[in-house]
């Protein structure tokens, strides 16, 4: 039987981890508006997120508003 989200047919072992980073990812990015040092830990938090369930499209999401965020389009 064929699925049509492939993250439902791969058993990734740590996707609850990549929740977890993503999770942090978007609280560090709202919190960019007052500290600019966030957006780093932000980018750090959404790069482990894709690491660990590399799957999930808003962990691709998070990601690339992130680096658009950086002005570093050479890595999108």
């Amino acid at each position: 039987m064929r699925t049509a989200d492939i993250g439902v047919s791969l058993q990734h072992p740590r996707r609850s981890l990549g929740n977890r980073y993503r999770s942090q990812a978007e609280k560090f990015f709202k919190l960019n508006e007052k500290d600019i040092t966030n957006l780093s830990w932000a980018e750090q938090s959404a790069r482990q997120a894709v690491l660990h369930d590399f799957t999930h499209p808003d962990n691709w999401r998070i990601l690339l508003e992130i680096k658009v965020s950086l002005h570093y389009n050479e890595g999108i």
